[in-house]
């Protein structure tokens, strides 16, 4: 079993430049931090591994807001 922490942080460097972009650039930018959690267990010959995130999004500029979940195994 492992435990951590992760982040990310996302900045749009252009300007959108559709025909649909209509209210400018609307440069965005957005950054996360979260703790994680990892299982590992060995099953015969295989390996079971599961892991657990929760981010939450903070700093957020001309984005959607809301927070990720994540589960892989």
């Amino acid at each position: 079993m492992g435990i951590g922490v992760a982040s990310f942080y996302y900045r749009q460097i252009t300007g959108d430049n559709s025909s649909d972009a209509n209210c400018g650039e609307f440069k965005g930018t957005i950054a996360g931090i979260s703790p994680g959690a990892s299982y590992l267990k060995p099953i015969g010959k295989q390996q079971l591994l599961a892991e657990f995130k929760f981010m939450p999004e903070y700093y957020i500029a001309n984005r959607l807001q809301g927070n990720i979940l994540f589960l892989k195994y």
